[in-house]
């Protein structure tokens, strides 16, 4: 028997961490598991070189781990975002003036731009863990786990799809008879040695390459110092049979290795030393998500998500450690797209990199990822070249619509996935310009009842800028090809099959004015009309759609919140501004990040302003209303809700925030459920925000640090639920909100962001297989959390059926059964919609599919598979089939592989006697199945035929003969060779039995018949004195026989006295059983002389 022993090592690493909490119920998820990517290709190192010295990599707190042929390469980073970066993202406000912005994103999308503005810096570190004298070339991963990822880089335009992610990786025989083992334990990855019976211990050796120094201390811990911190081996504590075995580390120069002096070699041992990180080389903004999209989800409840990182695991060029930081290579630190689903249990089913040369990232908005009616995805984003290396580069795809391929700074590319991840589309949109680009941000994206993606953004116009792609589908559809501003809002749409079918720039503002700066929101109601919202800084040339709704064109200095809707015919047919035009400065934000439409047509607006004359409403009813600004510093704003009806009625207006010192209460993201209720979430900076306690929620209502973010609840009245700050020093702007729609009987929130980590939120467990970490990160500032909140019972309904054993063809029909009732039924088999009746008959053998459908939008639907089986064919046979009165046949059943017989019997075989004809039923079962059918077989009886024998005489005397004679058959075999004759004449010598065999139509059957003989007696006859003399007398006497008869009359008696005259014959006749015998006796008679 083989025997393993363990050596176990710990590393305790925080990976990047979600954390939540609840409102009725929370859950948690983070975007990366604890996991070991293979290397299927995908990973280069700084100079664009494939390692395929890597076998695995796993990615956490800051830290990308390679699993090398060489060792363990541990890479520290940290990168300090450019300011451009952060003023897009919104994570700090834009200090220039909209001339001076425009400016600076000429001179970038020249490539002309000098400065720190647009540099993005990453510092790393490297310390590798060497096992000397190990070989390490045989990694195989181990549990593998159900989540792949796909990866479309500019080395592999057409992607590496499927790579796989483990749960454990295991070095084979790194030393002899010793597997070294990689596994994640919780938050902390863990590697063991596994030595086998044999194995010399003594050889495990580790060295860490790049430290500055390393001791063992006094308690026996290996102390090893790096420049993020210190690493601690603490002391090996060793096990055999329950029971403590001294171990210790050995300090050979820098190599540490183990003394185990005293352990039995024929029994297991555990070395089981402890490894942790003292302290981690993580900053708060670098952690794994920078900015997100909304979540959307798929019919099937999926959650899909789009989120930009700076962690691109590029294997380190730098070598290992010691005491300096190094840059990262210029090109090489920019953000990456990462589209990632997950399936309704929580778990990441797909994760799809998408990676540029230096920079690709979603385009900081809270609307950048939509789903089409057939399960599709939809992203837009940005990419960013500002490096001289690598030159430009990113992956597209032709999928025969639109398509562009000329790349430069700032220019947005569209990407399209099904639903599994295979990509569809992969285009840049953009005019093609060696010199420049438009300036164009592809900002909300939303999808028409005919699957039609449309997309709302902004740009800057010509001529100083290179124009959009503009396309006129005529009609009556809204288009302007020259718009006179400096920078407006824009509309696309696309065909299902990715052609440009409209695009158009939105021109109402007036000459050199700056209208879309902010964000463009869009979305449409259920007859595909189109509602759109941005900003604009001049007075606006409006359209009234009559009807009472709201209409103000005039402008100013600062940016006013611009609300468009174009009809489904494409005609724009209400065109506002919104908003004050007075603030406590001189800047005036009045801005809208997200803005829905529910299943009525009201429109719904969130975002935040500055000024202290913004238009409020109060529609009554109970309405949550504010009508002026909170109190604070110079910046302040707050919130603010906005809600017209379809004809753009304005049916609600209210700020919402708290007072506080500076920026106040901004809202990010807006959702909806099936009631209509409006969720809003956002950041606030107010200690001060109003909350509203709402039973078995999440409920805070303070907070202690300089922010917060929030989350909201009205229904559709206005009239506020709930209010809430989710932690302290949570971070939500720029995206990363929605509710979804796919849950029903309430509401599924889910929040993205980032939380300090100086402020532990709480966490719940939702179980298996959801990814789950309840601990905060333990390096760095910031810990990126997913918090999902549910409001009411989300289950909706459950169709889920029961499911039935496999069936025979012939069993009696049944209804299928399901979790909730009210649906409909379907599939082969199905006699019965409503009841799920199925007739196995009906359906037929093989596998059928049954679909249970719960209808509407609280519906479910479930599949379930029923096996109907055959039935054996069964076949029986008699041999012979034919049989007589007496005889047996053998019955033999065929076609299954267990038998029953009417008779009795079992087995594959029965033998039966029957005593007349006789039909007989066999039931074949198979066993595999359980499903029996019948047969029958017929065995026809022949009667015997009635053989009689006889004699004419059936006693006689020996040498006599006898007639014997047959009948009642047709044929006849006579014993003692005889014949075939009916009749023979017989003269048996003694008592004879004779026996004839008959035969009518094969059947036979026997008679005999015996003729008696009787022996014929031995008679004798004598006289007492056989001379006489005439005159005298002699006695003539009989013997032999029982009776006698004499000649000359004499008589019956044995004996008599004669006196012949002359010499005479006697006869005597002498019987016994009726045979008779004669015997003579001579009497001479001699004359008397």
């Amino acid at each position: 028997m083989k025997n393993i022993y363990f050596l176990f090592f710990t590393f305790f690493l925080a990976p990047f961490i979600v954390k939540s909490q609840n409102v009725d119920e929370v859950l948690a998820q983070v975007s990366q598991n604890h996991m070991f990517t293979e290397n299927a290709g995908q990973i280069y190192d700084g100079d664009d070189v494939f390692r395929d010295d890597v076998a695995f990599v796993a990615t956490f707190n800051g830290m990308n781990v390679y699993f090398t042929n060489h060792g363990i390469v541990h890479q520290f980073y940290k990168v300090e975002p450019s300011q451009y970066d952060l003023i897009c993202a919104g994570k700090i406000e834009n200090p220039y003036s909209y001339e001076e912005w425009e400016a600076i994103n000429k001179e970038i999308a020249e490539g002309k731009f000098e400065g720190d503005l647009i540099m993005t810096k990453k510092e790393q570190y490297r310390i590798d863990l060497e096992f000397p004298g190990a070989d390490l070339s045989q990694a195989v991963g181990e549990d593998l786990r159900t989540a792949h990822y796909n990866y479309f880089h500019p080395n592999y335009n057409d992607g590496i799809d499927n790579v796989s992610n483990f749960g454990k990786i295991r070095y084979q025989n790194a030393y002899p008879g010793i597997d070294l083992v990689f596994y994640f334990e919780g938050s902390n990855l863990k590697y063991d040695f596994e030595v086998s019976s044999g194995a010399d211990i003594s050889k495990i050796k580790m060295l860490y390459v790049g430290h500055q120094d390393i001791t063992i201390d006094e308690d026996g811990n290996a102390i090893v110092q790096i420049l993020p911190g210190q690493i601690t081996e603490n002391a090996p504590v060793s096990f055999q049979l329950g029971a403590n075995v001294e171990t210790s580390f050995i300090l050979n120069n820098d190599t540490l290795m183990f003394d185990v002096p005293d352990y039995d070699v024929n029994e297991s041992l555990i070395i089981d030393p402890e490894l942790t990180w003292a302290t981690y080389y993580h900053e708060g903004t670098t952690s794994s998500a920078f900015t997100y999209t909304r979540p959307q989800w798929d019919s099937e409840g999926n959650m899909f998500i789009v989120h930009d990182t700076y962690n691109k695991t590029v294997y380190p060029t730098v070598n290992p450690g010691g005491s300096t930081y190094y840059d990262a290579s210029a090109g090489d630190n920019g953000l990456q797209l990462i589209i990632m689903k997950l399936n309704p249990d929580r778990e990441i089913v797909w994760a799809t990199y998408y990676v540029s040369s230096q920079s690709a990232s979603t385009n900081f908005t809270n609307q950048g990822l939509v789903i089409d009616g057939n399960d599709n995805i939809y992203c837009v984003g940005h990419l960013f070249f500002v490096y001289a290396s690598p030159s430009p580069a990113f992956p597209l795809y032709n999928a025969g619509g639109y398509y562009e391929t000329d790349l430069g700074n700032n220019r947005n590319f569209i990407l399209s996935f099904d639903n599994d991840g295979v990509r569809r589309w992969a285009t840049m949109f953009n005019s093609p310009s060696t010199t420049s680009s438009s300036g164009l941000d592809l900002e909300g994206l939303a999808i028409d009842s005919n699957n039609k993606l449309l997309i709302g953004g902004q740009t800057y116009t010509p001529a100083s800028w290179v124009s959009i792609p503009t396309q006129n589908p005529g009609g009556s559809h809204y288009y302007n090809s020259s718009p006179v501003e400096s920078r407006v809002p824009t509309l696309h749409r696309f065909s299902t099959s990715f052609a440009l079918e409209w695009s158009t720039y939105i021109s109402r503002g007036t000459a050199s004015s700056y209208c879309g700066n902010v964000n463009t929101t869009i979305d449409l109601d259920a007859s595909n009309n189109i509602f759109m919202a941005s900003d604009a800084n001049s007075t606006y040339s409006t359209v009234n759609p009559g009807g009472g709704a709201y209409i103000d064109g005039t402008g100013g200095s600062g940016r006013k919140i611009s609300i468009y809707k174009f009809l489904s015919s494409g005609s724009l047919n209400w065109c506002t501004l919104y908003g004050g035009n007075a603030s406590a400065n001189s800047v005036i934000w009045q801005d809208i990040r997200d803005l829905r439409v529910n299943s009525a047509g009201t429109v719904f607006l969130v975002g935040r302003v500055n000024t202290t004359n913004f238009p409020t409403y109060n529609p009554g009813g109970g309405a949550y209303i504010k009508s002026t600004l909170s109190t604070g510093g110079t910046s302040v704003c707050d919130g603010v809700i906005l809600k017209f009806s379809n004809g753009g009625v304005r049916q609600w207006a209210t700020y919402y925030g708290g007072n506080g010192t500076s920026d106040g209460t901004d809202f990010c993201g807006l959702g909806m459920d099936e009631d209509d209720n409006i969720y809003v979430a956002g950041l606030s900076r107010s200690t001060s925000f109003p909350c509203q306690t709402r039973t078995g929620s999440y409920n805070q209502s303070s907070m202690s640090g300089a922010y917060a973010a929030v989350l909201l609840m009205f229904n559709s009245s206005g009239v506020r639920q709930w209010g809430t700050y989710y932690g302290t020093e949570t971070w939500f702007s720029s995206g990363g909100f929605a509710a979804d729609p796919w849950v029903c009987g309430g509401a599924k929130l889910m929040m993205l962001g980032t939380a300090k980590n100086t402020y532990a939120i709480t966490t719940l467990n939702p179980g298996s297989p959801a990814y789950y970490e309840g601990s905060i990160e333990s390096g760095g500032t910031t810990t990126d959390f997913f918090a999902e909140f549910s409001i009411g019972d989300v289950s909706g309904s459950d169709a889920t059926i029961t499911p039935h054993a496999a069936v025979c063809i012939n069993d009696p029909a049944f209804n299928f059964t399901a979790a909730d009732g009210g649906g409909t039924w379907s599939g082969t088999g199905i006699t019965n919609a409503t009841n799920g009746t199925f007739n196995p008959s009906v359906a037929g053998a093989g596998t059928h599919t049954i679909t249970y459908t719960i209808s509407g939008t609280c519906g479910d639907v479930d599949t379930e598979t029923i096996t109907v089986y055959a039935l054996p064919t069964v076949s029986a046979s008699a041999s012979p089939t034919t049989i007589c009165d007496g005889s047996s046949t053998t019955l033999t059943g065929s076609g299954a592989n267990s038998y029953s017989w009417s008779s009795g019997g079992t087995g594959t075989t029965t033998v039966v006697s029957p005593s007349s004809s006789t039909s007989y039923t066999v039931t074949g079962t198979n066993t595999t199945t359980g499903c029996s059918n019948t047969a029958q077989v017929s065995v026809t009886v022949t009667p015997l035929p009635s053989v009689s024998a006889s004699a004419t005489t059936s006693t006689i005397c020996n040498g006599e003969s006898t007639t014997i004679s047959a009948s009642g058959a047709t044929t006849y075999n006579w014993s003692h060779s005889l014949g075939t004759n009916s009749a023979y004449s017989v003269s048996p010598s003694s008592t004879t039995t004779y026996t004839v065999t008959g035969t009518s139509s094969g059947c036979t059957n026997t008679a005999s018949v015996t003729v008696t003989v009787n022996p014929v007696p031995s008679v004798s006859a004598s006289a007492t004195t056989s001379t006489i003399c005439d005159g005298e007398s002699t006695t003539i006497s009989a013997s032999g026989a029982s009776t006698y008869n004499w000649s000359h009359s004499l008589g019956t008696n044995s004996s008599y006295s004669v006196s012949p005259s002359s010499t005479t014959t006697y006869t005597v006749t002498g019987t016994s059983s009726g045979c008779t015998n004669t015997a003579s006796v001579t009497v001479t008679v001699n004359p008397v002389p």
